[in-house]
């Protein structure tokens, strides 16, 4: 490696740029503009699309699942216990994979990959199964496939024996078929479902209380959601139509009114230049019926969703993937509960270029829900939750509480030695952006 020699004019610049010595400021804990901190950004390649989460190698930490939609990647991060992911492993696949979900698909006690994938040709897909070996490594896949795949499937036990099936959207027969589980990671079309056109993402759950499950979809071309409430039979739905503002770009369900039934939030996106801001909320009357939606403006262009108590006040807060106009956001949305399913103003926390997919998740044992958001550029961003004690200040490298001429003179010792502290976003490689992120920093303060 050449080394790259920083100019000893640099220093002076630098501290006549900032030459105030500044001590590392507290934050107030679960203050709502300040809760969510990005400490790492990895490099992943050509646009991550979805993101899921669970302890793959089985030693209390929750790891992390990354799909690479046009790079033709997997992506396996393994949590070091601190929120930080120093072993990352990638996976190249012959095809473009979509969504992902980690699950026990064959009951031995190991989290499995399930994986969406395009086909060879523009009407066909896979789903593939990775088995989990036990340590965090996996086996080769195995593959069904089926008609197009679209953004989302779903996983739940269809037919109570005990093995997780899966159900998917196919956007060319404006379908979502329902495939079951053998054991041994093929799948079986057990019958499938008309709704609405172009349908992108699907959810599940038992939204009327009667033991069934039932089905949502987000129809974006029709600009609607589909709720599909299982008859008596289980094997048979009743669908109702409600009408959005704009393509819905996913599904979420969860209780967000406190009122023990289950509710729907769709983030919607925009059309052409004009981009959507909102979230659309669907409050369940208790027996699966939805009035007409209330919207909550969020985001730019929002594209993924999840729900999670974040600052343990017993209520669910909301947050969306941040798109912006054609991949230019920069930004997770944050709304938090009130209660009732009303929410505070958004708040804005900074990520990589065009997010995708978000996920509420606890990554360092603190009791408190973390942040992790893909990037369509090339990247994923982990935002921990700064509730209850401030975040390791990583510019004040000499740990004294400020930021002074001895922080950057320590920066740059670090840097020219190649030292992995230096490696300010996280890439492997030290040059400018490095440099460019921990003056950033700096100047920015710590939180």
């Amino acid at each position: 490696m050449i080394k790259r020699a920083i100019p000893s004019a640099f220093l002076a610049f630098f501290m006549l740029m900032f030459p105030s010595s500044r001590a590392a400021a507290q934050m107030d804990p679960c203050e709502p503009a300040e809760q969510f901190v990005e400490t790492h950004r990895y490099t992943l390649g050509d646009y991550p699309w979805a993101v899921d989460a669970g302890d793959i190698d089985h030693d209390g930490d929750q790891d992390l699942v990354v799909t690479n939609w046009q790079g033709s990647t997997l992506h396996i991060l393994l949590n070091d216990g601190t929120g930080a992911f120093p072993l990352r492993e990638e996976i190249t696949l012959s095809h473009r994979p979509r969504h992902i979900r980690l699950v026990d698909f064959n009951n031995d006690s190991n989290l499995d990959m399930v994986v969406s994938m395009e086909g060879d040709q523009p009407m066909n897909g896979f789903i593939s199964v990775w088995f989990n070996s036990g340590d965090g490594s996996f086996d080769e896949p195995v593959a069904t496939e089926v008609d197009r795949l679209n953004d989302s499937f779903a996983l739940t036990d269809l037919n109570d024996d005990g093995l997780i099936d899966v159900v998917s959207c196919d956007s060319v027969s404006d379908q979502v078929r329902l495939l079951q589980n053998d054991g041994n990671g093929q799948l079986t079309l057990l019958t499938s479902v008309q709704v609405g056109d172009d349908p992108r993402s699907v959810a599940m759950d038992d939204l009327n209380g009667d033991g069934h499950i039932d089905i949502v979809t987000a129809n974006y071309s029709a600009e609607t959601v589909s709720v599909l409430i299982a008859n008596a039979d289980g094997v048979s739905w009743s669908q109702t139509v409600h009408t959005m503002p704009n393509p819905p770009s996913d599904i979420m369900i969860a209780d967000l009114d406190q009122d023990g039934d289950l509710d729907l939030a769709m983030p919607i996106f925009g059309v052409g230049t004009n981009p959507g801001r909102n979230i659309a909320l669907l409050l369940n009357e208790g027996d699966g019926t939805f009035p007409p939606n209330s919207l909550l403006n969020i985001g730019s262009n929002p594209r993924g969703i999840d729900a999670a108590d974040t600052n343990n006040d017993g209520i669910l807060d909301l947050a969306v993937a941040s798109f912006g106009l054609f991949g230019t956001g920069q930004y997770a949305n944050v709304m938090f509960g009130e209660g009732s399913g009303s929410f505070l103003p958004q708040e804005y926390y900074g990520t990589g270029n065009g997010p995708t997919d978000v996920l509420f998740v606890e990554l360092n044992d603190d009791g408190y829900i973390d942040l992790v958001v893909t990037n369509a550029l090339d990247s994923i961003s982990i935002l921990l939750n700064t509730c209850g004690f401030p975040p390791e200040c990583t510019v004040d490298l000499d740990g004294d509480e400020d930021l002074d001429f001895f922080d950057v003179s320590a920066f740059l010792l670090a840097y020219l030695s190649f030292d992995p502290i230096a490696d300010f976003n996280g890439d492997g490689q030290f040059n400018f952006f490095d440099v460019s992120t921990f003056l950033v920093a700096f100047k920015a303060g710590c939180p």
